[in-house]
């Protein structure tokens, strides 16, 4: 995975709760190159403590939107507690634009829920 790639990734899971969406521009790299890397994270998403049970990936290049929904799982365990079953459904759309000031690719993610499964 490259840098943008991870990039791209994160910005899907630094979304706070109760936030309706994140922009970030990425200088420095084309819309075709950012494109690529939207759909290839949407395709290919990695959590440290969820498991992806289910990842459907429209990805609209007619109007530079990836719609994506996930199902994740995970056991959520603490020192103090037993171990407790959480599972999410998880709606969000990335579509990329331009930033007209900076000449760059801009990227928003809109989550369609409340919270976001990794701030659970």
């Amino acid at each position: 995975m490259n840098r943008l790639q991870t990039v791209l990734l994160l910005g899907t899971t630094v979304l706070a709760a109760g936030c309706a969406g994140r922009t970030r521009i990425f200088d420095g790299y084309s819309d075709a190159q950012v494109w690529s890397a939207m759909v290839a994270s949407a395709k290919a998403p990695r959590y440290e403590d969820w498991r992806v049970l289910e990842n459907e990936v429209h990805a609209d290049e007619s109007t530079r939107t990836v719609h994506i929904f996930r199902v994740l799982k995970r056991t959520y365990v603490t020192p103090t507690a037993p171990p407790l079953e959480q599972s999410r459904e998880w709606r969000f759309d990335v579509s990329l634009g331009k930033d007209e000031v900076a000449n760059a690719p801009l990227v928003d993610f809109t989550a369609r829920q409340f919270a976001v499964a990794s701030h659970v």
